[in-house]
């Protein structure tokens, strides 16, 4: 009787499935990325302007501050 000798491994249709599914990911991640990372920006501007208009007798107060679109 002979041994037949298996091979331990991944098949090309496995490997293009996993691939498949990764790159899904990334394309659902990466707008969420840079929806979230927008938004911040609009928060740190948001935040500056406010410590810029409430600071009394400061000399920026007479320079005004462009507001973000959104």
């Amino acid at each position: 009787m002979s041994k037949v000798k298996k091979v331990k491994g991944f098949t090309l249709i496995e490997m293009a499935i996993v691939l498949f599914i990764i790159s899904l990911l990334i394309l659902i991640i990466i707008p969420n990325i840079n929806h979230q990372r927008k938004n911040a920006v609009n928060v740190n501007s948001n935040a500056m302007r406010t410590n810029f208009e409430h600071r009394p007798n400061c000399i920026c107060r007479s320079i005004p501050i462009p507001r973000l679109q959104r």
